[in-house]
C-alpha cells in the first residue's frame, strides 16, 4: 500500500511542478482557435505562423532606428499562461536598445490562445521568437 501511495505522491508533485514552472514543450501546446482542427504538428505550425503574423503586423520600427539604419535580430521570450494570456514578455537578446520597446509592444498584441495542457491540466508554456529588422 505504501508504494502505491508513494507513487501517487510523486505524481501529485509532478503536477504541482508543472503548474509552477513554464514549460518549453508539451503534447498539447497553446494554440489559436482557428488552428484547433489540425493534428498536433499542424496545429503548432499554424499557431507559430499566426504568432509571427501578429508580431509582424504590430511591430513598428522607430523613426530614429530607420534614420540610423539600425538592423539585426532581437529575441523575445514570453509565456502563454494557464489562462492562455501572453505574459512575462522579455527581450532576452537585443539587436539594439532602441528596438526593445517596439519588440515588447508587438508581442503584447498577440491575442489570447487556448492554453497548453500537460497531464490534463493547463500549464504555462514559454516561447522565444526572433524579431528581425533589415532594410
Amino acid at each position: 500500500l505504501s508504494s502505491s501511495s508513494a507513487a501517487s505522491d510523486v505524481y501529485k508533485r509532478q503536477i504541482i511542478e508543472f503548474e509552477k514552472k513554464a514549460l518549453m514543450f508539451v503534447k498539447n501546446m497553446p494554440h489559436f482557435e482557428e488552428c484547433k482542427g489540425e493534428n498536433n504538428m499542424e496545429r503548432n505550425k499554424c499557431t507559430r505562423q499566426l504568432i509571427n503574423n501578429y508580431i509582424s503586423q504590430n511591430f513598428v520600427i522607430p523613426e530614429k532606428a530607420i534614420k540610423k539604419k539600425i538592423a539585426g535580430t532581437s529575441y523575445v521570450s514570453f509565456i502563454v499562461n494557464k489562462k492562455g494570456e501572453v505574459s512575462n514578455i522579455e527581450v532576452i537578446k537585443s539587436a539594439h536598445k532602441i528596438l526593445n520597446a517596439p519588440c515588447i509592444k508587438a508581442v503584447q498584441a498577440i491575442p489570447n490562445l487556448i492554453p497548453g495542457k500537460q497531464l490534463g491540466k493547463e500549464v504555462p508554456i514559454m516561447y522565444t521568437v526572433p524579431i528581425k529588422v533589415s532594410y
